[in-house]
């Protein structure tokens, strides 16, 4: 089962929530995951989260984490209050998506985007996603007038739980391939 998250908005400058974030963590051993919304490409998406970010960017952080952990986060930060960290704001993330579109032109790189897209996760739905792979043999190539013997694109989007989105996400980003892959910023469904 999908580890469950929550996006929780601070204010503070982001310096001050990334490191107490990270002391956080370091106090517990079994650890947790997290990530900053601009850090990790996810779109802030109330209105209210987008007017906080135009007026003044370095005084409030996104950040999703681990539900089971969250109850405990929210308690630490209120105790340290008087150092200027609030909570804001606290939702559930019932889904996350992203959209994504790539065309490559080396067979490995097309092998290695492959893999990400089948490993993705049997919770993450791949909506419009129809690859088109094409291999040709030289004599094929000068016929059609093709410079390249090899080609693999596709696009669509990702759907499902945060956690799988955001683990394809990251494999994309991560992957030998990365620089031909376009993809949009997560939006969140709270």
């Amino acid at each position: 089962m999908a580890i469950q998250f929550e996006q929780i908005v601070i204010k503070a400058p982001f310096i001050l929530t990334k490191g107490f974030v990270l002391g956080y963590r370091h106090s517990k051993p079994e650890g947790f995951q997290y990530f900053f919304n601009r850090k990790a490409g996810i779109r802030k998406e109330t209105i209210r989260g987008h007017i906080k970010g135009f007026f003044d960017i370095n005084q409030f952080s996104y950040l999703c984490i681990e539900t089971s952990v969250c109850d405990d986060f929210v308690r630490a930060v209120k105790e340290v209050e008087s150092f200027g960290m609030t909570i804001e704001d606290r939702s559930l993330i019932k889904s996350a998506e992203f959209k994504f579109s790539f065309e490559v032109f080396n067979q490995e790189e097309g092998n290695a985007l492959k893999a990400v897209f089948e490993n993705k996760g049997s919770d993450v739905d791949l909506r419009g996603y129809a690859p088109e792979e094409r291999i040709d043999d030289v004599k094929k190539m000068r016929a059609k007038g093709s410079s390249h013997a090899y080609s693999y694109k596709g696009n669509g989007t990702a759907n499902g739980p945060f956690e799988g989105v955001m683990n394809l996400y990251l494999a994309t980003k991560k992957c030998k391939a990365a620089d031909f892959v376009l993809c949009s910023e997560i939006s969140l469904t709270l």
